[in-house]
């Protein structure tokens, strides 16, 4: 974990050198949360893409059934 840096109301702190156990505990619980909340957010954009796509599937699905459904006109 060396080389990561904390900035603090403009003052910047070395994670390793300048907090304690339990401050660096936090921190880097901090930072793997913040990664799982982008892993998640990427998840969830992936998602919407996906529904999205089924949502334009049936949607076509509906309209070719109503187009073969139609009741033909008598001449």
């Amino acid at each position: 974990m060396s080389d990561q840096k904390l900035t603090l109301d403009g003052t910047e702190y070395d994670i390793q050198e300048d907090l304690s156990e339990e401050g660096r505990s936090f921190v880097q619980r901090r930072i793997e949360i913040a990664r799982q909340l982008v892993a998640i957010e990427q998840q969830q954009r992936e998602l919407n893409v996906l529904l999205a796509t089924y949502d334009n599937a049936i949607k076509e699905s509906i309209q070719k059934v109503e187009i073969i459904t139609e009741p033909e006109v008598a001449n």
